[in-house]
């Protein structure tokens, strides 16, 4: 893979403002307490219809765009793997995103952040 550019370091640090403004960090903790229940049911029961859904939903939507704009060869991956990691952030969210993308029949839902996840783990095994 070819150098990180200026250009790649400013669409990360764009990447990075855009998270912080819409709220990311408050999203991040909540996804992390254990007021969020990682498996889909208990989700759907005690966190959909609440303020904390759109927290849930902030956190995905941030992985989501990121994923995309690494499958469009958008982002340079070997700065964002310096910067960044996102198996443990798929692990965590999986249940709820996969009992989403099947209880709503949405095949493509949260795909792209999911193909970061699987580029994440082949750089880092080598």
């Amino acid at each position: 893979m070819s150098k990180p550019t200026h250009q790649d370091a400013l669409v990360l640090l764009a990447y990075k403002q855009w998270r912080h403004a819409i709220g990311y960090s408050d999203a991040m903790d909540f996804v992390w307490s254990d007021r969020c229940p990682a498996n889909y049911e208990e989700y759907k029961d005690q966190v959909v219809g609440t303020p904390e859904e759109k927290l849930t939903r902030i956190y995905a939507d941030v992985h989501e765009t990121i994923g995309a704009l690494y499958k469009h060869g958008l982002i340079h991956l070997d700065l964002l793997m310096d910067l960044e990691t996102y198996v443990s952030d798929w692990e965590r969210t999986k249940d709820i995103i996969l009992g989403y993308r099947e209880a709503n029949e949405i095949p493509t839902f949260m795909e792209c952040f999911e193909l970061l996840v699987e580029a994440e783990r082949a750089y880092r095994a080598g």
